[in-house]
């Protein structure tokens, strides 16, 4: 004789009361047997000969294949739990799901259970957001979320008409490594603007790709068309997300990101551009000794490019990391 002990997570989804990572342990006492039909097509005597076999061993099969049996005991209670509960309605359910243990409501975000006041909220959703950036560089396929290393901008143009300085760069095909280092390390919310601010810092970003540059610097003629290779250092960014309501049929709303904003600010850059002056190392060293003692005009040409691919980048996080929540719950009322 066998018996169960069932152990599961409930959690309030969209709220109804949900039933998840189920655990069974099966604890079985008495002889065990086991009985092989067809286990040889040759013979009966063979068939007895395996069975028998069996018997003589039936603990130790038993033993390995007890885990094998309880997932699939798991996943069967599991979904008939929750074919049960989905016919339920929530209001008739009592649950702590959505209190913490001094009593507060809380909001499940992600396997968080916040809580709802702003400021604690503000704090748990910045925690929560951590958990999941490591996983960008590999992506969330199950979210929608591509790999982010490298993350890939197809075009940057970049002008450039100041002073003795007029030149025209295109850079193609950019490779960026260092996106999935990022980490958040302050978010905001504001329920009754319906906005969301959050801070991050990004040690380093490393770009590589093909330049096509053509212009003048001080009146001399700049030409160039190679490789080139980049580094930002200590990137501090602001994202202001606008957040507002998705319907959801036969269900309350969802948020939505509405709007996503980046802005940061860079603590260090270089380049380097390859076949500079049609591969005249001398005049091509004496250039990118001058863009890198120059570099903050460097890096504020790339702002605003760099800020629209992270922007592009961030969208599908955020898209996913709010819809999956109530506006109620975010919302003032």
């Amino acid at each position: 004789m066998c018996t169960a002990a069932l152990e599961a997570v409930g959690a309030k989804v969209h709220k109804r009361i949900v039933v998840r990572d189920a655990n069974v342990k099966l604890k079985c006492a008495g002889q065990l047997s086991a009985d092989l039909m067809e286990a040889h097509s040759t013979t009966h005597e063979m068939e007895m000969i395996t069975n028998h076999l069996i018997g003589m061993h039936s603990s130790e099969i038993a033993k390995e294949v007890q885990p094998a049996v309880e997932t699939a005991l798991a996943m069967v209670l599991e979904d008939i739990a929750n074919k049960f509960l989905k016919h339920i309605p929530s209001n008739m359910i009592q649950s702590d799901l959505d209190k913490n243990s001094e009593g507060h409501e809380t909001i499940p975000i992600g396997g968080f259970m916040c809580p709802r006041e702003e400021e604690a909220l503000s704090e748990c959703l910045k925690d929560a957001l951590n958990v999941y950036i490591p996983e960008l560089a590999t992506g969330l396929p199950k979210y929608g979320i591509p790999p982010c290393e490298p993350l890939m901008i197809p075009t940057l143009t970049i002008q450039q008409a100041a002073g003795p300085i007029s030149i025209s760069s295109t850079y193609t095909n950019v490779s960026v490594k260092g996106p999935a280092s990022m980490r958040i390390t302050k978010v905001e919310v504001n329920s009754s603007k319906h906005e969301v601010i959050a801070k991050l810092y990004i040690p380093e970003l490393r770009m590589k790709g093909h330049y096509n540059l053509s212009g003048k610097l001080l009146l001399l003629p700049v030409e160039g068309d190679g490789k080139f290779s980049a580094k930002y250092g200590d990137i501090y960014a602001v994202l202001t997300i606008a957040l507002g309501r998705l319907h959801r049929e036969n269900d309350v709303d969802a948020l939505a990101c509405e709007k996503l904003d980046v802005k940061f600010d860079v603590g260090s850059a270089s380049i380097n551009l390859e076949n500079l002056f049609d591969g005249d190392n001398e005049l091509g060293n004496t250039m990118n000794t001058f863009l890198n003692e120059n570099w903050q005009k460097l890096a504020k040409e790339f702002q605003e490019p760099m800020e629209e691919a992270l922007r592009d980048f961030l969208k599908p996080l955020a898209d996913h990391a709010f819809g999956t929540l109530n506006a109620d719950d975010i919302f003032l009322r």
